[in-house]
């Protein structure tokens, strides 16, 4: 496998809102947008595959949680990806 482009966005996703027992009670949405130029899109035509690397802290900022919330199984994180093109057809229609 070899590495088209690499994309090193960062940023901060605010905390979902919890409970008195710590635990979310509803799922917070972030949108976050990322540009790229001619030259790295046509770069980017070439792959197959993406690598998405998510890193997150549990530390709280809620006084009355513990420092660092826990992990529970019904937790999830769902990411989507989209784009939005302009098209160029070769040939003749």
């Amino acid at each position: 496998m070899s590495v088209v482009d690499t994309v090193l966005k960062s940023w901060t996703v605010d905390p979902a809102p919890l409970n008195n027992a710590c635990r979310v009670v509803e799922p917070l949405k972030t949108i976050e947008h990322i540009s790229f130029d001619d030259p790295r899109i046509d770069k980017l035509r070439t792959a197959k595959k993406a690598i998405i690397q998510v890193f997150f802290t549990t530390k709280s900022s809620q006084p009355s949680c513990n420092s660092y919330l826990k992990i529970y199984s019904d937790y999830h994180l769902r990411l989507t990806m989209s784009g939005d093109f302009e098209y160029q057809f070769k040939g003749g229609f």
